[in-house]
């Protein structure tokens, strides 16, 4: 929990992630990768799970965060 915890919110307690990229099983939160999300919504970080994205969907969103 704490190595999911520091991958969200970083080892200062204050580097918070911009933002959340995952996949998981049926688009759904389990294990690890849930907890994570589950840190990450708390703390109103946007949640990509790629999972729920077509494939068109995946490159338009790939080229937004490539300007970013």
């Amino acid at each position: 929990m704490a190595r999911n915890f520091r991958q969200v919110i970083g080892r200062d307690n204050e580097s918070n992630s911009e933002f959340v990229i995952c996949w998981t099983k049926e688009g759904k939160p389990v294990g690890g990768t849930g907890q994570a999300l589950r840190i990450a919504s708390d703390h109103n970080i946007p949640i990509y799970n790629m999972f729920e994205y077509n494939v068109q969907q995946l490159k338009n969103q790939l080229e937004i965060w490539h300007n970013i």
